[in-house]
Order: structure tokens, then C-alpha cells, then sequence
């Protein structure tokens, strides 16, 4: 019997805008392992991203640090995805200090 296991799940990841998922890992400053068309290996292999199937592969993470990564990179790519809907609109993010992941949205009229 093996003393070791290896577990391979796949989540929805819904990145449909490349510029917006690039900006994201560009904030997270993360680099691809590899990338072949739209998919691309982060961690050493155990994050994989196809975002023509709009899936996330997560391999080996019996410690739940690979799915904290991936959810990290979600979290960026929200965030990217509201500061690209603000641009176009002409809208301004604010932020409450010390507050996580929460903001307002504000246009000045007049």
C-alpha cells in the first residue's frame, strides 16, 4: 500500500475575457509554468487553467494550499473584472480601509 495520495479535482472557472484574466495574474504576479493555446499551468503543474472549457484543475493538495492559490486567483480576477466595468462606464472605486474585498462604485454627476 502506498504511503502517499494523489487527488485531482476540477472546479468552474468562468475567466471569459483573456485581457481581464491576464490583468489578473499580472496583480497576483504569477507566471505560467507553461501555456499551450488557452491553457496554462501555474504552481508547478498543480493549478491547470483551460479557459475554452472554462475549467480549473487542482492536483495534489491534500494540505488545501493549491485550492487557496486558485481561490486567490478568482478573487483577482472579480477584482479585474469590476475595475474594467468602472473604466468603461467613467465610474471610481473606492475602497473602505481595512476592509477586504468590499468597495463602492461612484460616478459624479454634474
Amino acid at each position: 500500500m502506498p504511503c502517499y495520495e494523489v487527488r485531482t479535482y476540477s472546479v468552474e472557472f468562468k475567466a471569459a475575457n483573456r485581457a481581464i484574466f491576464d490583468a489578473a495574474i499580472g496583480v497576483l504576479k504569477w507566471k505560467p509554468d507553461w501555456e499551450v493555446s488557452d491553457r496554462l499551468s501555474f504552481d508547478g503543474g498543480k493549478i491547470v487553467i483551460d479557459l475554452n472549457k472554462g475549467t480549473a484543475t487542482v492536483q495534489d493538495d491534500a494540505a488545501g494550499t493549491v485550492q487557496g492559490r486558485l481561490n486567490e486567483l478568482k478573487r483577482a480576477y472579480s477584482r479585474q473584472s469590476i475595475v474594467s466595468a468602472a473604466k468603461k462606464r467613467g465610474w471610481q472605486i473606492g475602497s473602505t480601509p481595512g476592509v477586504e474585498n468590499k468597495g463602492r462604485l461612484m460616478k459624479r454627476v454634474g
